[in-house]
This record gives structure tokens, C-alpha cells and sequence, in this order.
């Protein structure tokens, strides 16, 4: 005797799927990152060094400026030794690394010289070879 044996019909039910968690990465390193929605760095140094890398470029800009007006002012300060003023020749200057294109202020005065100053030491072209060198004076109050 046969005996049919009849397969148990599946109801596939619809299981609520677990929502997919979208994993964010910090923008420094790569890292998965926790915590805030909208966080973006898994730290503080990713985030500080993330940001200064974005910065990099002016940053260097300004940095190089500053090196040379500090070089400059050096090259014054050690060509005019002790004195207030004194000559020296353009040659000299250029060969010590001094830059003519930098420089913190000008000043005119009453006979309309035109002095280029790096901070506190400023220098005259009398000519194409010649300059005078001078230090400013500081008032002492």
C-alpha cells in the first residue's frame, strides 16, 4: 500500500530585516569611527592633523616670508655690528642670502629718502652697489 505522504506547504513570511548600519570612516586615517552621527575623525589628533593639513599650504607661505625677514634682519643687525649707522656694499649684502623683496615697512624722511626697514633695522640705497645701514631708534620711556 502506498501512502501519499503530502509536503508541508512553507508560508514564507517576511521577516523584518535588521537595518544596515552604515560605517563611517575618519577622514585622517581611516579608521571606523563611533559614537555622533555626524562625527567625522575618531580623534583629536586626526582631527587636528586633518586640519592642519588643509592649512599646509598657507601656512608654509607664511612661514617662509617670516624665515626670510628674520634672515634679513640678522644680516642687518651683524653687518652693522655696534654702530647706528654705517656703508656697505650691495655685493656683500646679496652674498650673506639677504633678500631686497622683503621687508617689514618703509619709511620717508623729511628730505624724502625712502628707507626699507626689516623690523628695527633698516637700510638706504644711495646707488645700484652702495647702501646705508641704520638701526631705529627705541624710545625708553
Amino acid at each position: 500500500m502506498f501512502v501519499l505522504y503530502k509536503r508541508p506547504i512553507l508560508y514564507l513570511e517576511k521577516v523584518p530585516t535588521m537595518p544596515t548600519i552604515e560605517v563611517k570612516l575618519c577622514l585622517a586615517c581611516g579608521k571606523a569611527v563611533k559614537g555622533r552621527i555626524d562625527k567625522k575623525f575618531c580623534d583629536d589628533s586626526c582631527r587636528n592633523n586633518h586640519n592642519n593639513q588643509l592649512k599646509a599650504e598657507q601656512t608654509n607661505y607664511v612661514r617662509n616670508v617670516m624665515n626670510a625677514l628674520r634672515r634679513n634682519r640678522l644680516i642687518l643687525q651683524h653687518v652693522l655690528g655696534d654702530k647706528m649707522i654705517r656703508k656697505a656694499t650691495l655685493d656683500r649684502l646679496l652674498g650673506m642670502g639677504f633678500q631686497l623683496k622683503y621687508h617689514t615697512h618703509f619709511y620717508d624722511n623729511k628730505k624724502g629718502r625712502h628707507y626699507y626697514y626689516c623690523f628695527d633695522y633698516g637700510y638706504l640705497p644711495i646707488d645700484d652697489e652702495v647702501i646705508w645701514i641704520v638701526k631705529k631708534k627705541t624710545d625708553t620711556n
